[in-house]
């Protein structure tokens, strides 16, 4: 039955309860009464929002977000959810590809975890070429002689012959000292023989 029949029937009085358009609009923006001939602004219009895919209903007070719309603006998107507050009831097994808190093991390239996470906050990814040298490296390196044209100081020990390209040098000291013996006995041999001529030679006169 119309709304014709309902009236003469006295059913139902549509002069004292609002008329509802269950019609369901899009728009851009919020229709006006000179927006077009989508009918006049009524309580219990609807109409789809374009711009911010929302439903709006028209109340006494103007368009307002319907109480669905308002409650699925509370919800969070399926795909690529934005939360807010504390999000509690998530475990790792719910979240797929998700590494565990504890001994987390990763693959690929791990983004956003900085040497300070890892409780090494003073270790940078500086290439050995660019490192400096600790002051106790450079202490220890002082106390070393360059493998090129080295400079020593006080005695030095430990160097043998062949080190240092003599090989064939004897650094037998009983020899040293035998061949020096020989030869200072030698030497007196003929001072001594001197001395003798010299008397000698002296006397005849």
């Amino acid at each position: 039955m119309d709304r014709k029949g309902l009236e003469e029937r006295n059913a139902v009085d549509f002069n004292q309860i609002p008329f509802i358009q269950a019609v369901m609009e899009n728009s851009a923006t919020h229709p006006t009464e000179a927006s077009g001939d989508s009918g006049p602004l009524v309580p219990g219009r609807f109409y789809f929002n374009t711009t911010d895919n929302k439903t709006y209903i028209y109340t006494a007070t103007g368009w307002q977000a319907t109480a669905q719309q308002t409650a699925l603006d509370l919800k969070a998107n399926l795909a690529s959810p934005t939360f807010t507050g504390t999000v509690g009831g998530v475990s790792v097994s719910m979240v797929s590809g998700a590494a565990p808190l504890a001994s987390p093991t990763f693959t690929g390239t791990v983004n956003g975890i900085t040497a300070s996470m890892v409780g090494l906050p003073n270790v940078n990814n500086t290439a050995d070429a660019s490192k400096p040298v600790s002051t106790a490296q450079q202490t220890a390196l002082n106390l070393k002689a360059n493998l090129a044209s080295p400079t020593f100081t006080g005695t030095v020990s430990g160097v043998t012959a062949s080190m240092v390209g003599l090989g064939n040098v004897s650094l037998d000291y009983a020899k040293l000292v035998a061949l020096l013996t020989g030869a200072i006995q030698e030497q007196q041999v003929q001072i001594n023989a001197l001395t003798a001529a010299v008397a000698a030679l002296l006397a005849s006169k």
